[in-house]
């Protein structure tokens, strides 16, 4: 009896010979290795100078076909998805497709495609006849992706600059905007200086030490962090009890609640409780 194995199928056959025409097209000197569990990008490929690496590279997704398409154009179904993907990709992005017939393959520059109507889950891509992957010049090639390398390097740094800037001016906890800077003594003798700055949610820094924090801190005090004291005044003809709340941890020593006031013991104990809400920013205390 004779024994049956497991066929390769012909479109496997088609991939291999693809990546071998594209791999065959490549200088020698340049390396192209296949990219495992990524969606859309098939090959990466490394430039080298020289047999000197550069630190360059693009990707590249490899399209087949046994036939030609008629006309001037190569066409190619492309995913939105796919598009959407490759796009946001820092390196440059190369489509190409190989034709078996005619043992040609035919390439284009995603940037050179029209942004497609993204109500859509498919397009078409015409990848012009005069694009062979036989005539292309690889040297264009390597200029363009140095060049495209460049500009991105150089916006990302220019966008880090800018928000390292930004973030002076808001609040390192909740990004709130910074409402006055002004320039303050250090000691009784004004003979030290520094800079004192207060944000928009109350989060107020003396230098680097912080006056008061910011509700989004995640070391705000809570509630139960002060111990509540008590004077009950009982000349007074109306406003006979005050209360203070005094921090029991660092952090709860440098929000300062103030004196709650009241005709009662509870009543000042509840304007304290207002004013650290407040701060907080919360609707509700637990004590």
């Amino acid at each position: 009896m004779n024994r049956r194995y497991p066929k390769r199928p012909p479109t496997h056959d088609l991939e291999t010979e693809s990546e071998r025409f594209f791999e065959g097209s490549l200088p020698d000197d340049w390396v192209s290795e296949r990219v495992s569990r990524d969606y859309g990008v098939d090959l990466r490929v490394e430039i080298f100078e020289d047999n000197q690496a550069t630190g360059l590279e693009f990707l590249v997704q490899l399209k087949s076909s046994n036939r030609a398409t008629n006309g001037k154009a190569e066409i190619i179904r492309l995913n939105l998805t796919t598009y959407n993907y490759l796009a946001n990709k820092l390196q440059v992005v190369i489509l190409v497709k190989y034709v078996e017939e005619l043992k040609e393959a035919y390439w284009i520059l995603l940037s050179q495609i029209p942004s497609p109507v993204q109500a859509q889950k498919t397009f078409t891509v015409h990848i012009p006849k005069t694009n062979t992957l036989s005539t292309i010049s690889w040297k264009w090639i390597k200029n363009h992706v140095r060049q495209v390398t460049k500009d991105k390097l150089t916006n990302r740094e220019q966008m880090e600059r800018i928000r390292k800037e930004i973030e002076e001016y808001r609040c390192p906890f909740c990004g709130s905007e910074l409402t006055s800077r002004i320039d303050a003594p250090s000691d009784p003798f004004e003979d030290h200086w520094d800079v004192r700055e207060t944000f928009a949610c109350g989060f107020q820094r003396f230098g680097n030490f912080i006056e008061q924090p910011c509700p989004s801190d995640p070391d705000f005090p809570r509630f139960d962090d002060y111990e509540l004291h008590f004077i009950h005044m009982p000349e007074e003809t109306t406003l006979k009890w005050q209360c203070f709340a005094v921090g029991k941890t660092n952090m709860a020593k440098r929000l300062g609640l103030g004196i709650g006031l009241g005709e009662t013991q509870d009543e000042a104990r509840k304007q304290i409780i207002e004013s650290y809400k407040r701060y907080a920013g919360r609707t509700t205390v637990d004590s």
